[in-house]
């Protein structure tokens, strides 16, 4: 699975699993930043930061997630494109 999207925007993706994160789903923040979905944070190594769902959890913490922008531009929160060069 490629983490980008035909446009080049970062989707945001369970880092354990590597499934998409999609909106109304329910998610950890460890202390690496990195977002897991709940039935995935039984095999996550890091400590918890925050929980709950998706859009709550990416608006508590918007600073550390600028690059997941393909949901967010789905909703009109935030558009900004990946440097891929």
């Amino acid at each position: 699975m490629s983490v980008y999207d035909e446009y080049g925007y970062v989707i945001p993706h369970c880092i354990l699993c590597m499934q998409e994160l999609k909106l109304g789903e329910n998610v950890d923040m460890d202390s690496m930043y990195s977002l897991v979905h709940l039935r995935c944070e039984h095999i996550n190594q890091f400590e918890k930061l925050d929980e709950g769902e998706f859009t709550e959890v990416i608006g508590r913490n918007f600073r550390y997630f600028p690059n997941f922008v393909k949901k967010f531009n789905e909703t009109g929160v935030y558009k900004r494109k990946t440097l891929l060069d």
